[in-house]
C-alpha cells in the first residue's frame, strides 16, 4: 500500500484466535511504528477493508487515529461517489474528503471518475476545464456521506458560501421575495 509502512494483513479467517492475533500484532507494531496499514491484501495487490473479525471500533481503541480510505477513484483525482459511498464506519466522528488538485486546468473527461455524475453535479460538459470552484462544489455538494454521520461539521469555503447566497438571494430579489429572508 505505502512504501515502508508496516502492513497487517487480516486475511479472511474470522475466528476468535485470528482476532486475538491481529489485535496483538496491531499493539506490538504500534509500539515501534507510529503509522500502520491494516486490511486484506488482495491478489491484485490492492488492499481491501480488514476482515470482519476486526472492527473499526476495536482499532480505534488501539490507535489514536484510525483513517479509513472509504472508496476508490480509479486513480483519477476527482470522483462522484455512488449511492453506497463513502463507506463510513459507525463510530466515525470526522470525515475528510480528499481529492487531487491536479485536476484543475484539465478537461473533466480526463480527470473525473463517474464522469456522468460529476457533469450532472457541476452542470458541465466532457470538455469543460476543471476550476477550483468545480472542485469546491464537488466535495461539498457531491458527498452525501456527510449526512450519514451524527454531529458532523460541514467544512465549506467562501466560494461555496457565496454561491449558496446568490442562489438564495438572486439579482433583483428583495428580502420579501428571496429564500434568504428565511435566515433573518
Amino acid at each position: 500500500p505505502f512504501s515502508g509502512m508496516p502492513l497487517i494483513d487480516t486475511g479472511t479467517d474470522n475466528s476468535a484466535e485470528q482476532q486475538y492475533q491481529i489485535l496483538h500484532q496491531v499493539r506490538s507494531t504500534l509500539l515501534s511504528d507510529r503509522v500502520i496499514c491494516i486490511g486484506q491484501q488482495l491478489p491484485s495487490g490492492k488492499l481491501a477493508s480488514p476482515s470482519s473479525v476486526i472492527s473499526f471500533e476495536m482499532l480505534s481503541i488501539e490507535a489514536d487515529y484510525v483513517l479509513v480510505e472509504a472508496d476508490g477513484s480509479k486513480m483519477l483525482p476527482l470522483k462522484y461517489p455512488n449511492a453506497a459511498e463513502p463507506v463510513i464506519p459507525e463510530n466515525t466522528d470526522e470525515i475528510i474528503v480528499v481529492c487531487g488538485l491536479n485536476a484543475i486546468g484539465q478537461q473533466a473527461k480526463d480527470v473525473c471518475h463517474r464522469l456522468d455524475e460529476v457533469k450532472a453535479c457541476l452542470g458541465i460538459r466532457d470538455d469543460t476545464v476543471i476550476t477550483a470552484a468545480h472542485v469546491q462544489k464537488l466535495v461539498t455538494d457531491g458527498y452525501a456521506g456527510y449526512n450519514a454521520v451524527a454531529n458532523v461539521t460541514h467544512f465549506g469555503c467562501w466560494t461555496h458560501m457565496k454561491r449558496k447566497w446568490h442562489e438564495a438571494m438572486p439579482k433583483g430579489a428583495t428580502v420579501q421575495t428571496s429564500k434568504a429572508a428565511v435566515g433573518y
